[in-house]
């Protein structure tokens, strides 16, 4: 448990230098004196083992011949950057061994309580940040949807304004020229004196097929709509198509 809660608040700490928070070592239960190991395998070894008698003569024996550096509980470490897993590579500062390093479980660490200062300022920082980045996101996504409403309702007004294509049914014929809305013109003049059977669909299917005549959805709004007699030039809305309707397909506002 000690040693998540070092781990969170180092994590809060992540925009800080390693070097600049400091450490308060203990030692395992029933030491007096403990040593920063030469190795990071060491380090978790002894810790783990430092309860074993046998192993309590070993490391102590390391401790006195100086391959470990000793320290007392209470001394103070900082990191210098290296660590393997649950253990850290650390320099005292201040206490018994000044200037010495070594490698130590992150389980006989607690942050001082300066440093826990530091950390909360960094985090109370983080925070503000943070809540002014949101403020921000927000407002900016609050501009872009009342810019988009705003261009959305002008768009409408626009397509409002328009003459639009109408039709008897969904669809609606429309020339590609002016020559073939003359013929157009004239099939429709067939159809209503003869009705719309079959010479008039192939009458109508060899317009299209010329690529003489073309549908378009009715409704279509009409920009640059010029009437001339009984047509109407216009390009449709949107997919920019020039076409000529005749005039009594187009409703104007």
């Amino acid at each position: 448990m000690r040693t998540l809660a070092l781990a969170l608040l180092v994590g809060f700490a992540c925009s800080a230098e390693q070097s600049d928070l400091k450490y308060s070592l203990r030692t395992p239960k029933g030491w007096d004196v403990w040593g920063l190991t030469d190795t990071s395998d060491a380090a978790r070894s002894a810790y783990t083992f430092a309860g074993d008698g046998e192993s309590k003569d070993y490391i102590q024996g390391k401790i006195k011949a100086g391959v470990y550096t000793r320290y007392k509980p209470g001394d103070v470490v900082v990191r210098t950057g290296e660590e393997d897993g649950d253990v850290w590579r650390v320099r005292i500062i201040e206490g018994t061994s000044v200037g010495g390093e070594g490698w130590v479980h992150r389980a006989l660490l607690d942050m001082t309580e300066e440093s826990k200062a530091y950390v909360e300022k960094l985090e109370q920082r983080e925070r503000i940040a943070d809540a002014n980045r949101r403020a921000a996101a927000k407002r900016s996504a609050e501009d872009k949807k009342r810019a988009a409403d705003e261009a959305r309702r002008k768009e409408l007004e626009y397509i409002d304004s328009l003459p639009k294509l109408i039709g008897p049914s969904e669809d609606v014929l429309v020339a590609t020229s002016f020559d073939c809305a003359k013929d157009l013109q004239n099939t429709v003049i067939f159809g209503r004196k003869n009705g719309t059977g079959v010479e008039f669909r192939k009458k109508v299917l060899e317009l299209m097929t010329l690529g003489c005549a073309v549908t378009m959805v009715s409704g279509t709004p009409m920009e640059h709509a010029t009437r001339d007699g009984q047509f109407v030039t216009f390009t449709a809305y949107k997919s920019g198509k020039r076409a000529v309707a005749l005039s009594e397909n187009v409703r104007w506002r």
